[in-house]
C-alpha cells in the first residue's frame, strides 16, 4: 500500500514542480515600465541633431588663408620704392675734377649733396658748347656760361642739388634748372631770367664758390 501510494505522489510532485518553474519569469523576459514616457519638446519632423555646414563653406574657409598669405607679400612688394639719387660719384665720373675751390661735397641720405662755406655763394660755370641751351648771340658761339646764383640762402634751402637740377649725363654732372636765367661769360648779358631754359641739359665745368 505504502508503496502505491510513493508512485502516486511522484507524479504529483512532478506536476506542481513544473507549474511553478513556469511561474519564475525568466531573466532575458520583457518587463513592460510602470513609468509615464518623457515628452518630447522638439517639433513634428524637427531632428535632435545639430545640422552640418555646408561643403562651401568649409572650403572657402580653407582656401582663404593661402589666398591672404599669396596676396600679402605682393602687396607689401608694391609698397616699397628703392630711393634713386640724382647724383652719385658712380653715375658722375667727373666730380674729382669738377667740384674745385671750397665747395663742399658731402653724402645726404646715400646721395650727394654740395654745399658753401658760410658768406660763400655756389658758382656753377658750363659752354654753350656743352649744353642744349643755343646761343643768345652770335658772339657767344663757343662762348662760357655761368648759371645765375641765388638770391638768398632760403632759395637753397633744399640744397645745391635741387635748386640747379642736378643730374648725371654720360657721367658728366650737369645742371638741368636755372632758376634765374643764366650769365655770359664773355658779354656779362643776362639770359632766360623767366624761366624759359629749365629743362635743357647743361653739362657743368667747374663747380665752386665765392
Amino acid at each position: 500500500m505504502k508503496i502505491l501510494n510513493l508512485f502516486l505522489t511522484i507524479p504529483y510532485l512532478m506536476v506542481v514542480t513544473e507549474s511553478c518553474m513556469r511561474m519564475v519569469p525568466q531573466d532575458d523576459a520583457y518587463i513592460p515600465s510602470t513609468m509615464a514616457p518623457e515628452k518630447s519638446t522638439l517639433a513634428p519632423g524637427e531632428s535632435t541633431m545639430a545640422p552640418m555646414a555646408p561643403s562651401t563653406t568649409i572650403a572657402a574657409e580653407e582656401t582663404r588663408l593661402p589666398e591672404e598669405m599669396m596676396t600679402t607679400p605682393a602687396l607689401e612688394s608694391s609698397t616699397v620704392t628703392e630711393k634713386v639719387c640724382a647724383v652719385t660719384e658712380e653715375k658722375c665720373l667727373n666730380l674729382a675734377t669738377v667740384v674745385q675751390g671750397t665747395m663742399q661735397m658731402f653724402e645726404k641720405d646715400g646721395c650727394i649733396e654740395f654745399m658753401c662755406p658760410d658768406n660763400d655763394a655756389p658758382y656753377f660755370k658750363g659752354a654753350f658748347a656743352d649744353s642744349e641751351i643755343p646761343p643768345p648771340t652770335a658772339d657767344d658761339e663757343g662762348n662760357e656760361l655761368t648759371i645765375i646764383r641765388p638770391k638768398s640762402p632760403a632759395q637753397i634751402a633744399k640744397g645745391l642739388v635741387a635748386y640747379y637740377g642736378l643730374t648725371c649725363v654720360d657721367n658728366k654732372l650737369t645742371a638741368t634748372e636755372y632758376p634765374r636765367g643764366i650769365n655770359s661769360v664773355r658779354t656779362g648779358d643776362v639770359y632766360g631770367t623767366d624761366g624759359s631754359y629749365s629743362g635743357k641739359k647743361s653739362i657743368l665745368s667747374q663747380v665752386d664758390c665765392d
